[in-house]
């Protein structure tokens, strides 16, 4: 990746190399994701764009125009969600309720979850994804 520099820690044989990422906004936002369903419907339309991963997590930033939601739908990820600007209606399990900027939500994984911009402008969020292992 251009404009990443490694870092890396050595202390005994049996601890493996440890390399520190960077992603600079420029490449952060060169290549975003779009879902759009159908641009003549109203419906499920968002710019995403990942961030960097790791051993088992994943990072993106999502953009939800005004007055689109997703789906229900579950993950068998965790998911922690911080919005960054705008308002998101968040349903997860028995739980429904605004955040707003940098309030924060953690979703287990398995449960139901559904969300909707409920701002005036897009709303901004930050999406923090944990692979769990099955047991």
């Amino acid at each position: 990746m251009s404009g990443s520099r490694e870092l890396s820690a050595e202390s005994s044989s049996d601890v493996a190399k440890l390399e520190v990422r960077i992603l600079r906004e420029a490449e952060f936002f060169r290549s975003p994701t779009n879902n759009i369903r159908n641009e003549a419907e109203f419906g499920f339309h968002r710019t995403l764009w990942y961030g960097l991963r790791g051993t088992h997590t994943t990072t993106s930033v999502v953009v939800l125009p005004v007055g689109q939601s997703c789906e229900p739908h579950s993950s068998p990820a965790e998911h922690i969600i911080t919005v960054l600007s705008g308002r998101l209606f968040f349903s997860a399990g028995a739980h429904s309720i605004d955040l707003l900027p940098f309030d924060q939500i953690f979703v287990p994984p398995g449960v139901e979850y559904w969300y909707r911009n409920t701002a005036r402008t897009d709303t901004w969020f930050f999406n923090v994804v944990a692979h769990v292992a099955k047991p």
